[in-house]
C-alpha cells in the first residue's frame, strides 16, 4: 500500500515538472523558433536636445520571445539642470511590425501610465522604431503626447 502511495507521488511530481518544462521552456522556444517577424529585442535609445541646455533621452530596453515582448522604458528629463528619471515596466507584442504594448510604473512614486504604438522598419542606417507615447498622470489628470524615432544600440 506504501509502495503504491509512494509511486503515485512520485508519477504526479513527474507529470507537475514535465507540464512546467513544457508550458515554461519547451513551447515558448519552440514558438521564438519559428517566429518569422521583426525583431526588436535589444536597447533602442532617443535623445532629444532643447533651448537652454534641457535634454530629453529615452531607452527602451526589450526581451522578445516570438510575438510577445516585454522590458523597460527609462525616460530621463534634464530640466533647468536638474534631472528626473522615470521607469516603466513595458510589456505587449510585436504582429506585422507593429509593437503595440503598456507601460506600468516600477516603483510607487510615478503615478504615470503609458501607452505605446511603434512601427519598426529596416533602414539603410539600421533598424528603427517611430514610437507614439501617449502618458497618462493620474496625479494632475494631465494627458501628454510624444512621438520619436528610436535607434538601436549595437
Amino acid at each position: 500500500m506504501i509502495t503504491g502511495i509512494v509511486s503515485g507521488l512520485v508519477a504526479t511530481a513527474i507529470v507537475y515538472v514535465y507540464t512546467f518544462l513544457w508550458k515554461e521552456v519547451i513551447f515558448p522556444r519552440l514558438r521564438d523558433v519559428r517566429y518569422q517577424g521583426f525583431r526588436v529585442g535589444g536597447v533602442w535609445k532617443w535623445e532629444g536636445k532643447k533651448n537652454g541646455g534641457d535634454s530629453d533621452v529615452v531607452t527602451l530596453a526589450l526581451k522578445q520571445s516570438a510575438e510577445e515582448v516585454t522590458g523597460t522604458m527609462n525616460t530621463l528629463w534634464v530640466r533647468g539642470g536638474k534631472s528626473t528619471t522615470t521607469i516603466h515596466n513595458f510589456k505587449g507584442y510585436i504582429m506585422d511590425g507593429v509593437l503595440l504594448g503598456t507601460c506600468a510604473p516600477a516603483a510607487n512614486s510615478t503615478v504615470s501610465h503609458l501607452s505605446i504604438f511603434a512601427t519598426a522598419t529596416d533602414t539603410i542606417s539600421g533598424p528603427k522604431l517611430r514610437l507614439r507615447k501617449t502618458a497618462i498622470d493620474f496625479s494632475t489628470k494631465a494627458i501628454s503626447h510624444d512621438e520619436f524615432d528610436l535607434e538601436k544600440n549595437t
